[in-house]
């Protein structure tokens, strides 16, 4: 029998690690093979678990590592350098109290102050906020522009549903009271007609334009001429045209 070193009365024979095979399949990470004893089986597995102990608790592992880049120091002897030289500059990219550039404003955005001193350039954060505003405004105006444009073209087209369609033939004839030629309400296309034929018989009766300007022309008293009933010249009558443009003054002096 195997003595136990455990103080305990077993209720069972001890037996030898060294008499119980590992009929288990090989496992070449700890080189444990089919047919090795229990005792080899353990050894092999404490083995390996110190040696990840021991791995694991490195605390100060060999580094090759190049920050000089960012923190000015080659070569850090151990982990904690590395880390703090980062923090350090991360910190240097974000620094407390930096001061932001100024932004020169473009002619439309420059404002005076309260003091009424011209604004030409603002700090970063507060011409963000200017942009910010400003975009604001922009877009409530197109949303006002574009409540306009709605209600004139509505308007439009009910004027266009009062005017259109504009070919002669399909055109919209209202009624129109007339005056003076029919003396009656009658429709525009009615009237039209009307002055038409008016106008066409009143040139029948005075002549066109042209024979009008030469019966003018043809006047053949004149302002130096002696007067007939009176003495004087025809100029020194105070109704007399000196200059006749029409056919009513050339009716006067005749």
């Amino acid at each position: 029998m195997i003595p136990s070193n455990n103080g305990k009365v077993e209720p069972c024979s001890h037996i030898s690690s060294n008499c119980v095979i590992w009929q288990g399949p090989d496992i070449s990470c700890i080189n444990l093979c089919n047919g090795d004893t229990v005792s080899d089986v353990v050894a092999k597995l404490a083995t390996k678990l110190c040696d990840l102990v021991a791995a694991s608790c490195t605390c100060d592992p060999t580094l090759t590592i190049d920050i000089k880049c960012i923190t000015g120091v080659a070569d850090p002897t151990n982990l904690d350098q590395v880390i703090q030289g980062i923090i350090d500059y991360v910190c240097q990219l974000t620094p407390s109290g930096s001061t932001l550039p100024n932004i020169t404003l473009c002619p439309n955005l420059q404002y005076q102050d309260s003091l009424g001193n011209p604004v030409t350039t603002l700090p970063l954060d507060q011409y963000a906020q200017l942009l910010g505003t400003e975009i604001c405004s922009i877009i409530d105006q197109i949303t006002l522009i574009q409540n306009d444009i709605t209600d004139i073209f509505s308007r439009l087209i009910i004027l266009e549903d009062c005017v259109l369609p504009c070919v002669p033939n399909e055109a919209v004839d209202f009624q129109i009271t007339s005056s003076c030629l029919l003396n009656a309400e009658v429709r525009i296309s009615e009237l039209v007609l009307a002055i038409e034929t008016a106008f066409c018989n009143l040139e029948t009766a005075t002549g066109n334009p042209t024979a009008i300007n030469n019966a003018i022309n043809a006047q053949c008293l004149f302002g130096a001429d002696d007067r007939l009933s009176a003495g004087g010249t025809y100029s020194s009558d105070p109704e007399w045209k000196m200059n006749v443009v029409n056919l009513s003054e050339s009716h006067i002096n005749q």
